[in-house]
């Protein structure tokens, strides 16, 4: 079948409305290139295949297929030393689950005798690595949970924290005149009373920054350096051990990176079975007999473009 066929047939139009039902990126590139086929068994399979599919999505609800948005940026950092960010191991996460439903899902479906509902048996349950993936990240951010050791870290930055900022409060309401606010700043990540240009040597420490303005210098007190110093450290430990905790999540993710790709490889494939069933659905469209013969007999038939009344 040549371009012009195609065009006059508007078999790119059916195509494009297709492309619209799947969800991940090589499934949508997959019906972009499709051709018809010129075989009668691949006819037959591929019509065999929608048709289960349908059945499935009518007897079992819209299958779990997942997206898949930039798992594969992800994935091919993986053997290079580099460590995986929180929001790439949540991602990897996310596509576990819907991997996990979606075995769960054809399960169901295996008793409906459909060879579509038998995919399911290639995919790998990795709830193991989803469960960890989940304990160790809320949000995209590292969760106190994580370790012990960093929960406890954090307890005492907290702790730090308050502290330093029950002495800073304790210098504001001393000394009211020599401040330009009657609260503790942060800045450049070190807490500092915001003091009037003119008592700036009435109060022993460090100026950390100037306001815009200059009538206003922010100085680190030398009364709370010590706590200043004691947070800083805390908050250094903090971040080695979430290094450790996303490179320990990261070799775990590395060390069934062969079955994340297979599900990978299934999802796709259901991803553009499913999309056939869905615009069949949609079209109410139904199978027809398929013929060797070099002629093509259409009885009752309505262009695929057209609504359905």
């Amino acid at each position: 079948m040549n371009k012009k066929m195609y065009e006059t047939l508007e078999f790119n139009k059916l195509l494009h409305i297709l492309e619209e039902y799947a969800l991940s990126e090589n499934a949508k590139n997959r019906i972009k290139n499709l051709e018809p086929y010129l075989s009668k068994s691949e006819v037959l399979r591929h019509l065999n295949e929608t048709t289960e599919a349908k059945e499935i999505i009518e007897n079992f609800g819209s299958p779990p297929l997942s997206g898949m948005y930039d798992l594969e940026k992800s994935l091919v950092l993986l053997g290079k030393g580099i460590m995986l960010l929180p929001e790439q191991l949540a991602n990897i996460s996310q596509f576990l689950t819907a991997c996990r439903r979606l075995k769960r899902y054809l399960k169901k479906a295996e008793g409906s005798s459909t060879n579509v509902a038998l995919y399911g048996n290639s995919i790998y349950d990795l709830s193991n690595v989803e469960d960890e993936i989940n304990r160790s990240i809320r949000g995209d951010q590292i969760d106190d949970k994580a370790s012990p050791a960093l929960a406890n870290i954090r307890r005492k930055i907290t702790n730090t924290e308050n502290q330093l900022k029950s002495k800073l409060d304790s210098l504001l309401r001393n000394k009211q005149d020599c401040f330009s606010e009657c609260f503790v700043a942060l800045r450049n990540g070190r807490y500092t009373l915001p003091v009037k240009k003119e008592y700036k040597n009435q109060i022993s420490g460090t100026v950390i920054d100037v306001s815009q303005s200059g009538s206003t210098y922010f100085i680190e007190p030398a009364a709370a350096r010590k706590l200043q110093e004691e947070l800083n450290l805390l908050q250094m430990e903090e971040e080695n051990e979430i290094r450790r905790i996303l490179y320990v999540l990261t070799a775990l993710v590395e060390e069934h990176l062969p079955s994340i790709r297979i599900n990978i490889e299934a999802m796709e494939c259901l991803d553009f079975i499913f999309a056939k069933a869905k615009l069949s659905i949609n079209m109410k469209a139904v199978p027809i007999p398929v013929s060797a013969e070099r002629k093509i007999e259409i009885k009752k038939g309505r262009h695929p473009l057209l609504k359905v009344e």
